[in-house]
């Protein structure tokens, strides 16, 4: 079963056009390559449309890891 964890870093990967593997959830903007402010907007968009919701913008710009993100994802669709 693939978890909310592993599509976000999936969502993640693709966006920032790195490895997968290299994504945890401590993963921050500061640790990955590509991910900076314009492309953490690009994320949350691909991950709106992953998951069927809507974020917040102060959501935006506190969920600044991928295990933030995944849990912030969680709590909204009930996981």
């Amino acid at each position: 079963m693939t978890t909310t964890l592993d599509r976000v870093r999936t969502v993640a990967a693709r966006e920032f056009k790195v490895d997968a593997a290299s994504l945890s959830a401590a993963s921050e903007a500061a640790d990955v390559s590509g991910w900076d402010s314009s492309t953490h907007l690009v994320l949350m968009m691909a991950l709106e449309e992953e998951f069927g919701i809507a974020f917040e913008l102060d959501e935006v710009t506190e969920l600044t890891s991928i295990g933030a993100i995944a849990d912030a994802i969680d709590a909204r669709t009930g996981q």
